[in-house]
């Protein structure tokens, strides 16, 4: 059952991609790996200048992902009851992209941007979203203001300190706190 809901979720996830302008990359285990700002996706969300928002797709896909996960649970032949959570880490930066395989090709991207996404997602907090200092200034140097500590409205940043991050040293990471949505 444990499995069926995971599926679930995957299944789900995978139906906001297009509503957010992000494409999967993979699903590996328990681990789905996303990215927007690539070459062939238009950013549905603008920013203050009418310019494409890729980390605003980003962030709206993550909360959705969350809400998603706060719907899921699963009954055990114990009669327990089990919810699911998901964390969730977002980095920017640049990514080599390329098709891999002859038998069965796949887009996937490599580079240190997607090895400090996987460090993000594991030493995020449950139902979280964790951002580097990189997509921090990337968010304010698209909205052209700060976003930590205060109640801007879209985008609000909690500043978690420097963390030891594994094969990164000490990072300096954010949370997104939670506000209110915006309806679609």
């Amino acid at each position: 059952r444990v499995q069926v809901a995971i599926a679930l979720g995957k299944i789900a996830f995978d139906a906001l991609l297009s509503r957010h302008s992000v494409y999967k990359v993979e699903t590996v285990g328990s681990v789905y790996m996303a990215a927007t700002g690539l070459p062939f996706l238009k950013s549905k969300e603008k920013n203050g200048k009418g310019e494409e928002f890729p980390e605003a797709d980003l962030l709206h896909l993550a909360s959705d992902m969350i809400s998603v996960m706060d719907a899921l649970y699963t009954t055990l032949e114990t009669g327990e009851q089990r919810s699911f959570q998901v964390r969730i880490g977002l980095p920017v930066g640049p990514v080599l992209a390329g098709v891999v395989g002859l038998e069965l090709p796949r887009y996937c991207l490599f580079g240190d941007t997607v090895n400090t996404a996987a460090r993000m997602q594991t030493t995020c907090l449950p139902q979280r979203i964790q951002v580097s200092e990189t997509f921090k200034l990337a968010l304010e140097n698209e909205i052209g203001t700060n976003v930590v500590g205060t109640r801007h409205g879209r985008f609000n940043l909690s500043d978690r300190g420097e963390m030891q991050v594994k094969g990164k040293g000490l990072m300096h990471t954010f949370m997104v706190e939670p506000v209110r949505r915006r309806r679609n």
